[in-house]
């Protein structure tokens, strides 16, 4: 995830100051109000691992749903509360008018990134407490090299959509990780339950 943002900030340079500026505006706001989503994605680590560990099965399974509960709410508060305060936000970042306008329609797109990111952030944290620790990186690898990257360069060269291409492709991809994560979960439930069956 972090060499694909290296990638699209290089890919966007051509476009100019402008587009790079708002660019980094946004992904630096969006990494920002990762910080939330991805803290409870550390702590089903730590809670599922321990529980997983004890062999305590609907344990970690009550833990991984309230951490998914959480995030998947802060889904839908916190790009609801960037949208309404997109210009403000844009506006601590830069202070020349027609570089807010760019940074705002980046920050549109930064939303849908903060969804995504909010709904598959606690997946890796609770997968790694299972001790599956390859799904989140092939996840990503899928996502953002497989899917996203290619996207992108249609996206900008077939399309024409510009710099905003990389922030559309960078929305599918993250979208599609969780997804892949999601159903990675599901198996690892499934085959829990299979050879630990839960008191009825």
């Amino acid at each position: 995830e972090t060499s694909i943002f290296g990638v699209v900030a290089f890919l966007i340079a051509r476009f100019g100051t402008a587009a790079i500026a708002a660019s980094q505006a946004s992904m630096s706001f969006a990494g920002f109000v990762y910080m939330l989503p991805l803290s409870v994605s550390m702590s089903m680590t730590i809670l599922i691992g321990i529980e997983a560990g004890a062999r305590r099965w609907i344990s970690a399974e009550q833990y991984s749903n309230a951490g998914m509960a959480f995030n998947w709410t802060c889904a839908l508060a916190l790009p609801f509360l960037c949208y309404l305060l997109r210009y403000p936000i844009a506006g601590m970042y830069v202070t020349e008018p027609e570089v807010i306008e760019v940074c705002v329609r980046f920050i549109v797109y930064g939303c849908f990134f903060i969804m995504g990111d909010a709904v598959a952030a606690p997946i890796p944290g609770i997968l790694r407490g299972y001790k599956d620790v390859n799904a989140p990186f092939y996840s990503s690898l899928i996502a953002y090299w497989v899917i996203c990257m290619p996207l992108g360069l249609f996206l900008d060269y077939r399309l024409g959509h510009g710099p905003y291409s990389y922030w559309q492709s960078l929305d599918i991809g993250l979208f599609a990780s969780a997804l892949i994560l999601f159903l990675r979960l599901l198996f690892i439930r499934k085959t829990i339950r299979r050879n630990h069956p839960f008191p009825a």
